[in-house]
């Protein structure tokens, strides 16, 4: 399976580093493309950009990833995945994973989160996609049943592909402390 991870906090962002990682880990030989964008777009939703006004610009980046390539692009999470759609970093994805945000993305600040964003222009592609978020400080994302999610969301066309997980704070280790809380719309 190909797996693009991407967030909103940019491609220096210890999350997605940490995340990024974590896919490395899985089981499987799963290609993993970390595209993100080049600063801050926290807030971005699934905004796109004013593309008739901006030039974006893709350039490979080196960042402490085992084994994947890892490519920064100037504009929005939700760009960083539709370039993806179009082809730029190679063959289709099968799977979008977006995260890891540092904030609690609940309520009506999913409508804001460039996290989720990602996600939801991943679904609109008939791409998976996932939101991470945690309310914690330290990303603590290894061992936290990343094999079972990717292969609950190695789903065919016809089921929903989009879901969001949120870690509560204090809940490190998801897998032992009452799970992570999963949402399908």
């Amino acid at each position: 399976m190909r797996i693009l991870v991407t967030n909103d906090d940019g491609i220096h962002a210890p999350g997605l580093h940490a995340l990024a990682n974590a896919m490395c880990d899985l089981e499987g030989g799963h290609e993993i493309v970390v595209a993100a964008p080049d600063s801050e777009y926290s807030g971005a939703s699934a905004a796109l950009g004013a593309l008739h006004e901006i030039t974006p610009v893709i350039r490979p980046v080196d960042i402490p990833v085992a084994a994947a390539a890892s490519w920064s692009v100037t504009g929005a999470p939700a760009l960083c995945v539709m370039f993806a759609r179009l082809g730029a970093f190679g063959a289709p994805f099968d799977l979008v994973i977006s995260g890891v945000n540092p904030g609690a993305n609940v309520g009506r600040a999913v409508y804001h989160s460039g996290t989720v964003g990602a996600a939801l222009t991943a679904r609109n592609g008939k791409i998976s996609g996932v939101a991470f978020s945690q309310a914690v400080s330290g990303y603590g994302v290894e061992g936290q049943m990343w094999n079972q999610l990717v292969d609950q969301l190695d789903c065919g066309e016809d089921e929903d592909p989009l879901s969001g997980f949120g870690q509560p704070h204090g809940q490190q280790h998801a897998d032992r402390a009452g799970g992570c809380q999963h949402q399908r719309p």
